[in-house]
């Protein structure tokens, strides 16, 4: 707020009233700082990884089917494709594709097997008469 200030004791007026904003500032600063870093403590990044919030019932069957994937798809690969592998391997393995099927939903997987299923069932068309000009053996020469 600019003002005119005149005389010495409208200074120090000014001043303690800038004094007491900035302190009030200061409380509610901290106050908004303190209740971020309340939402980022250990326990709740654990229990929000752990137990997700869902809002509608599409997101929490996309949760669901994510988190059997979650499950499934390390068992697969490990007893499929990497059978005869060390145990740094299979652990990775675990690791990453249970990372991995978090971002995937039935949907995603359903869409690329229609996507493989649909390059193997392409048919197979007639193959058009291409017409080269006079042929070959024609009486025109």
């Amino acid at each position: 707020m600019k003002s005119k200030i005149e005389t010495l004791a409208q200074l120090q007026q000014e001043i303690k009233r800038l004094e007491a904003s900035c302190n009030q500032q200061e409380v509610i600063l901290k106050q908004d700082v303190t209740s971020y870093f309340k939402q980022f403590t250990l326990a709740k990044m654990f229990k929000n990884y752990i137990f997700p919030k869902s809002k509608d019932k599409e997101s929490n069957a996309a949760s669901v089917s994510s988190q059997v994937l979650s499950f499934l798809l390390p068992y697969l690969l490990n007893k499929t494709i990497f059978k005869n592998s060390s145990m740094l391997t299979k652990t990775i393995t675990t690791l990453v594709s249970g990372r991995f099927s978090s971002f995937l939903t039935l949907e995603n997987v359903l869409s690329v097997v229609a996507e493989i299923k649909n390059l193997f069932n392409k048919k197979q068309q007639a193959p058009h008469f291409a017409d080269y000009g006079i042929p070959p053996d024609s009486e025109t020469y």
